[in-house]
């Protein structure tokens, strides 16, 4: 995440409906596509910064859209959702010659988890993934727009996973057969 400067990120800022000040920013490394980053306030954290890779999302349009319908679903007294910022422009996102941002409100005392062991933490990160299907399980799938071709077609994924396999090299195939055997399986 390199070249984001302070100042660089406080331009981008000035473009969100938000308090006109000088901020501080913390990059969020844990991710591999977006560039990502806390906003604080002195050292309290108030919102996360995101440069969204337009490589991978080509259509930011459909991308926000997306959102913005299932942040309508997700309102509910017992799930804590983000809000997207607007920009000056009254959009969620905006627009510069590094790509596009977007900014959303952090969630005090949140805490994000790429594994554990410990089973209350898996418990809370079921429960809330059950909740989140729960209030979508009534979105019609027309509503979304489909941002990347055949990323959820599944013939698709079967056919890319049948020519890696065939492809690979007899010493890689060895290692992880558990793993994928299980996918054959259910094909």
């Amino acid at each position: 995440m390199e070249g984001y400067s302070n100042t660089i990120l406080n331009s981008i800022l000035r473009n969100f409906t938000i308090s006109a000040k000088d901020y501080h920013f913390k990059p969020l490394t844990d991710g591999y596509i977006n560039d990502t980053f806390m906003v604080l306030d002195d050292d309290k954290p108030l919102y996360i910064l995101q440069r969204v890779n337009h490589t991978v999302f080509k259509n930011m349009e459909g991308l926000m859209s997306n959102i913005d319908t299932a942040l309508e679903k997700l309102k509910d007294p017992s799930y804590t959702q983000i809000t997207l910022v607007k920009t000056t422009g009254a959009k969620t996102f905006f627009e510069n010659e590094k790509g596009y941002w977007r900014l959303m409100t952090y969630i005090d005392h949140s805490v994000a988890y790429n594994t554990t062991i410990d089973p209350h933490t898996a418990f809370e990160a079921g429960r809330i993934i059950a909740r989140f299907h729960i209030l979508l399980q009534d979105a019609k799938v027309d509503d979304f727009v489909d941002t990347i071709p055949l990323f959820h077609d599944l013939a698709v994924r079967k056919e890319q996973f049948e020519m890696a396999l065939e492809s690979a090299n007899a010493e890689k195939k060895k290692l992880p057969k558990r793993q994928y055997c299980l996918p054959k399986r259910y094909w």
